[in-house]
Parts: structure tokens; C-alpha cells; sequence
């Protein structure tokens, strides 16, 4: 019995050996893979057949022997033999950016590579191409077709080869570099998990910029409150908020809280083709030139006019009549430093002067009584800035 059943086992894998064998065998046929190639002026074309369809279509020129379209057709044509004879799901190829080449491959197998020359002599993009040659690949082996939205993958993957952003991990510390150069180094704080995260938002928006080529200008600096009412220095894209400054990321990188907003989006901003953050290229909702001064012991942890606890080593200011959470960027026009604070309290009351600052603020600005400054309004509640502005223009209000 025991003989028996092992011949019936042999017999059942011969047989299924050759069943194997058959079927490829008919794969082959069917999916016939050649080559043809022509030669039209200094152009030179070479179509990949599966079948009777020409699938794959590749350019050169004949000044560049070493890597011409028949080179490449045949490359792929013996890559597509091969794959069908091992059985591999050729219906499920994908297009991809390998080493800054456009590829379609099964897994890790490359099945295809395309070159510029490919994209100039058919007249369409190298990773549009490579997309379209996917979903040709996919229809001959009877696959579905690929969805506009794996192109939108692919464009992002394409243009992020040229502007390379990437994060670095190291201990406690996240390091997010564009092109090989720094742009912010993150503070894990005990969890890098967590400063992985933030830098990676920041990479998420930089990235974004890049693909919809939004003008690298709209990267802003920005103060806030965060949950304890503390003062917060942050990053903005388009007034959306993008990342936040610590006390620990300042620590870590030796330098103030608002000093570090400002060399980041600065970062951010030259290294995409703007100019660093300041007075003159900032997008004013109002300004004003005037002299400043500040206030700190008397009035530290009084209510504030907003009902906030004032706090002499915060980042916030006084002033007449601009709405309450304006966030004004403070230039001393002797020396040039600046500092971003948030309107939280009325004042000053006394003529002549046109902001009252913190302790602190006022320190940043090296002021240790009266400043000319320069006030410029970069942020806030919109409908009652042009509401502010519509009363300025029309001198029915006059700020002092």
C-alpha cells in the first residue's frame, strides 16, 4: 500500500509539472515577445512587441551608441521573456523612481528603464511615460490599469529627487535636511518619537511647496499661546500652521526660542530661492514707525486689558488700537534687531510712543528705555485689520 501511494504522489507531481510546464509553454506563446527597429534620420526607434501590439516604444539618437533604444528594447524584451516563462505577474508591474531613473518593475525585478531621450522623442515626460508604459505592460497581461493617483505618486516621487529632503535620526534628536543641507535640528525631549514626527511635518510642507511650487515667500514666522497660555513661536506655510519652536529645540541648538523660528524659516526659505524673513520682505498688514518702550515689575501678573496674566518675560506688547492677538514684528531702526510679539494689553499712554514691550521682547531689541522702532503687523484677525486699515485710509481713525 505503502509503494502505491507513493507512485500515486510521483505520478500527481509529474503530471502537475507538466501541467506547469504547458501552461507557461502556452504563456510564452501567446505573450510572443520581439523586437523591431528603425531608423529614421539620426533617430533611432525600437518597439517592444507583446503579441501583436506594439507595447513599449524607445528613442535614441545614433551618436549615442552606448545606450541606444535597441539596447534598451532588448533589455526589456529579454526581461519580459524571462518573466513569463517564470510566471511572474507581469499584469501587476508598477512604474517607479529608482536612482533618479525612471523604471516599471514586478517586485524587484526591473523590467524596463527609460532614458531622456526616450521622453524627447516621444514628446512626453520621462515619469509620465513610464506610467503610460506600466498601464500598456498591464493591459497586454490583461491587469488593471493604474489610477491617476499613482501619477500624482509618481510626479511627487520624481520632483522630490531634485530637491532631496530627508530626516536623520541620532539619540534623542531629529535632523531634517534639504540637498544635503540642515535645516533644523528637533529636540526628542526623553521621545524621539516625538521629534520625528514634527520634523517630519515640517519635511511634509517643504515637500508640498515644491511639488505645487508655491512661493517659498509664504514661509512666516508666527507667536501664539500654546495649551499652559505660554507664549509659542511658530512656522506657517500660507498661515497655516506647520511646526512649533520648544524650550528644548532652543536649548539644543544654543539660542533663543524666537532666534531658532527665525533661522528655520529662513533655512526653509533660501533654501528654496527666497530671501531671509524680515521688515523688508515681510507682507505688512500695517505699519507704523514710532517709539517704543517697555514695561515689566510694577505690572508683572497684573490682567492684562485682553484678561490674560501679563508676564514681563513673555513676548507680548502693548499697544493704542490694534486688535487684540495682532502679532507685530518689532524692528529697532538702530540697530536692526527684531523680535515677534502679540498684542495682548492697550498702551502705551504716554505721547509720542507707539508700543510698549515686554522685558524680555524689549531685551531681544536691545532697548533698555526708548527705541524709534518699526512696527509691522505680518499676522492676524483679518476682518478687523481691513476694517483697522479702511478707518487709517480714510482718517477716520488715527493711530498714535
Amino acid at each position: 500500500m505503502k509503494k502505491i501511494s507513493v507512485l500515486a504522489i510521483l505520478i500527481v507531481f509529474m503530471f502537475s509539472v507538466l501541467a506547469l510546464a504547458v501552461d507557461r509553454g502556452e504563456m510564452t506563446k501567446k505573450y510572443k515577445v520581439f523586437v523591431l527597429s528603425t531608423n529614421a534620420g539620426i533617430t533611432e526607434e525600437a518597439e517592444v512587441h507583446i503579441g501583436e501590439r506594439a507595447v513599449l516604444k524607445f528613442y535614441s539618437t545614433t551618436e549615442n551608441p552606448d545606450n541606444n533604444a535597441l539596447s534598451r528594447a532588448q533589455f526589456t524584451s529579454g526581461r519580459l521573456g524571462q518573466m513569463i516563462r517564470d510566471g511572474s505577474k507581469l499584469s501587476e508591474i508598477l512604474p517607479d523612481i529608482i536612482e533618479n531613473r525612471v523604471v516599471g518593475r514586478v517586485g524587484d525585478e526591473i523590467v524596463f528603464t527609460l532614458d531622456k531621450e526616450d521622453a524627447v522623442g516621444s514628446g512626453v515626460p520621462e515619469v509620465i511615460l513610464g506610467f503610460d508604459f506600466a498601464n500598456q505592460v498591464r493591459q497586454a497581461f490583461e491587469g488593471t490599469a493604474l489610477q491617476e493617483q499613482y501619477l500624482d505618486f509618481l510626479i511627487y516621487k520624481w520632483k522630490l529627487r531634485e530637491d532631496r529632503v530627508e530626516i536623520k535620526v541620532s539619540n534623542d534628536i531629529c535632523e531634517l535636511y534639504m540637498n544635503n543641507k540642515l535645516i533644523a535640528r528637533l529636540a526628542g525631549s526623553g521621545d524621539v518619537r516625538l521629534a520625528f514626527k514634527r520634523a517630519a511635518s515640517m519635511s511634509y510642507y517643504v515637500q508640498k511647496a515644491i511639488i505645487e511650487q508655491i512661493d517659498p515667500g509664504n514661509f512666516t514666522p508666527g507667536i501664539t499661546k500654546d495649551d499652559n497660555s505660554k507664549d509659542l513661536y511658530i512656522g506657517r506655510l500660507k498661515g497655516k500652521k506647520i511646526f512649533s519652536v520648544n524650550s528644548a529645540d532652543a536649548k539644543l541648538n544654543n539660542t533663543g526660542e524666537y532666534k531658532l523660528v527665525m533661522k528655520w524659516i529662513t533655512s526653509i526659505r533660501e533654501a528654496l530661492g527666497a530671501r531671509a524673513y524680515t521688515y523688508t520682505t515681510a507682507k505688512s498688514m500695517f505699519s507704523q514707525s514710532g517709539i517704543a518702550s517697555w514695561y515689566g515689575p510694577g505690572f508683572h501678573g497684573r490682567t492684562t486689558s485682553n484678561r490674560e496674566r501679563y508676564d514681563m518675560y513673555g513676548y507680548t506688547a502693548a499697544h493704542k488700537s490694534l486688535p487684540f492677538g495682532s502679532e507685530v514684528l518689532v524692528t529697532n531702526m538702530n540697530n536692526k534687531k527684531h523680535i515677534l510679539v502679540r498684542v495682548n494689553d492697550r498702551g502705551p499712554y504716554i505721547a509720542g510712543r507707539i508700543i510698549d514691550l515686554t522685558k524680555t521682547a524689549a531685551e531681544a531689541l536691545g532697548i533698555n528705555g526708548l527705541a524709534k522702532v518699526r512696527i509691522d503687523v505680518i499676522n492676524g484677525p483679518k476682518k478687523r485689520m481691513d476694517r483697522y486699515n479702511y478707518l487709517v485710509e480714510k482718517n477716520l481713525f488715527k493711530p498714535e
